[in-house]
């Protein structure tokens, strides 16, 4: 016969909300819809980056377009989508929305990277990643 669950068993662990926590409402036709909101800490790019990537990625993040990009860094738009595209496959994500959540969890944008095609690179010369 199975035992008993002690009742301490069968609470779920507290999960508290992240400090700053902000709820904002907002109807939109008929729904009324709650949005959630909190402050993110510095975020730390992994160390393979190139100052060049850094600067794509923040300005990726604050949501500018390819076009934009290119044109505040005075280069081609085809430099901008390879960069962007090796920030990506840096942070082994798909989109500018994963690369924001990965961003946004430190302690995954700070690992660096351990694939062959990393250690040919070489650009495990930092020891600490750097904060945008």
């Amino acid at each position: 016969m199975p035992r008993a669950k002690d009742p301490s068993e069968l609470v779920a662990p507290v999960i508290l909300p992240p400090a700053g926590l902000r709820v904002s409402r907002l109807r939109l036709g008929g729904d009324e819809l709650a949005v959630l909101s909190f402050p993110l800490g510095c975020l730390a790019f992994p160390v393979s980056f190139t100052e060049a990537e850094r600067a794509v990625a923040r300005a990726m993040l604050a949501g500018e377009s390819n076009a934009q990009i290119a044109a505040a860094r005075q280069t081609s738009l085809r430099t901008v989508d390879h960069q962007i595209a090796s920030v990506l496959r840096k942070l082994h994500v798909r989109s500018r929305s994963e690369a924001f959540a990965g961003l946004c969890r430190p302690e995954e944008s700070q690992r660096q990277e351990t694939s062959p095609a990393a250690d040919r690179r070489g650009r495990h010369g930092e020891k600490e990643p750097r904060d945008i």
